[in-house]
């Protein structure tokens, strides 16, 4: 199995992670990769690698909109408008237009997100070209957590024969009364990065 685009480490820096000297298990641990970096996307409802996207809001007569995903890299287009439609220019010195920061797209006057339904289309990259290290520092403890349980029923916490003991309490969490196996410090490394309500 190949690497995903929303990969958040590497399957060499998991084989180094979980000290092992190669990959003999036929890519069982790419697929664990991915699947973790997925969930950790899931958990915080944002794309967290640079991705492009095109969003359609519902215009508030207000002259900001916060982005779903974010650090916002780059803006391509900014289209207000339901039946006739303008296309918003850059901001520049020979006027106004629309600018962005890591999280808002702003537009200046006499520009404006009028109040509509979908009526407002903005074209803009997002993510991070570099994955923040407690991001990936999270996938590789999620993951060595799944390889670690992988020959052992997910509801199993404790073990027992004889004098040892196998415990994985440490990889649960419990989240609205379920209990998920998400290893708690890795929940605590996502929560920084979970989207946000927009605050216009």
């Amino acid at each position: 199995m190949v690497a995903a685009a929303n990969d958040l480490t590497t399957l060499a820096n998991a084989l180094v992670w979980l000290g092992c000297p190669s990959d003999d298990a036929y890519g069982t641990l790419q697929r664990v990769i991915t699947a973790v970096s997925t969930a950790m996307a899931n958990l915080t409802s944002r794309d967290l690698k640079t991705t492009d996207h095109i969003d359609v809001f519902d215009g508030r007569g207000r002259s900001r909109i916060m982005m779903p995903n974010y650090p916002i890299t780059a803006v391509s287009k900014v289209t207000i408008g339901e039946i006739t439609t303008t296309d918003v220019p850059a901001r520049s010195v020979n006027g106004p237009g629309f600018t962005f920061s890591d999280k808002f797209v702003y537009v200046d006057s006499p520009y404006l997100y009028e109040r509509g339904r979908q009526n407002v289309r903005i074209a803009y990259t997002a993510g991070y070209d570099t994955v923040p290290l407690d991001l990936e520092q999270g996938c590789l403890i999620w993951v060595k957590a799944i390889m670690d349980g992988a020959n052992y029923s997910a509801a199993l916490k404790t073990a027992s024969a004889g004098q040892s003991k196998l415990d994985w309490s440490h990889v649960m969490t419990k989240l609205n009364n379920l209990t998920v196996m998400v290893p708690p410090a890795v929940y605590s490394m996502l929560l920084p990065y979970c989207r946000v309500a927009p605050t216009w």
